[in-house]
């Protein structure tokens, strides 16, 4: 597993968490399960959900965060199920469990705008997320410092290695993405004739 370096005040508190809940071990049990950036029904903040698409609206528009370059996203009902199966069995698993889930790895950097423009169904403009204009404002903080960041994991491609949960669970649970995109657009407001997307268990 790549070692953590994280240089961000986020992920140093992360890393400082995953630490402590290790060194609890075995007396405090833990599960972490690490994902790509979120998508799917319910997940209102998100990358997908507030800057690649516009909310409650047709799509006229996609925004690409970092065109060509790969990058990981988790459809988060697909995560959630991930997580059920896991507390099922909770006799296979070690007493600090750090667990990666693959989900959606866009190889190319393109595959998950191609798949939004073939459920809408027509040709749409691209444009390219304003890094640029992040970086004049983040001095201010809000929004733009917190993206600035987070910016070097659009920038370089991290793929996760599932290899551990399929061990234990078999398969990864995986929604085709053109029906989890179809569910993700309809959800948010995209797509307003399309069926609202069935409810997953609730986790225990």
């Amino acid at each position: 597993m790549t070692p953590q370096t994280a240089t961000t005040r986020k992920g140093r508190i992360r890393v400082a968490l995953e630490q402590r809940l290790a060194d609890a071990a075995p007396d405090v049990p833990s599960l972490i399960l690490r994902a790509g950036d979120f998508f799917g029904p319910g997940a209102r903040s998100s990358w997908v959900s507030q800057a690649m698409l516009t909310p409650g609206a047709p799509v006229r528009k996609v925004t690409s965060m970092a065109k060509g370059v790969p990058h990981s996203y988790a459809y988060l009902p697909d995560l959630a199920e991930a997580f059920a199966q896991l507390l099922d069995k909770p006799r296979r698993l070690s007493s600090h469990e750090c667990l990666q889930f693959e989900g959606v790895w866009d190889a190319d950097g393109r595959t998950m705008v191609n798949t939004i423009l073939a459920v809408v169904g027509r040709d749409v403009p691209e444009r390219s997320f304003p890094w640029w204009l992040m970086r004049l404002a983040a001095p201010f903080g809000g929004f733009p410092r917190e993206a600035i960041e987070i910016e070097p994991v659009w920038r370089h491609p991290m793929r996760l290695d599932n290899t551990r949960l399929v061990d234990l669970l078999g398969a990864e649970p995986r929604t085709p993405l053109a029906l989890a995109m179809q569910r993700t657009l309809a959800d948010i407001g995209c797509l307003p004739d399309a069926p609202a997307a069935p409810r997953r268990r609730a986790l225990a």
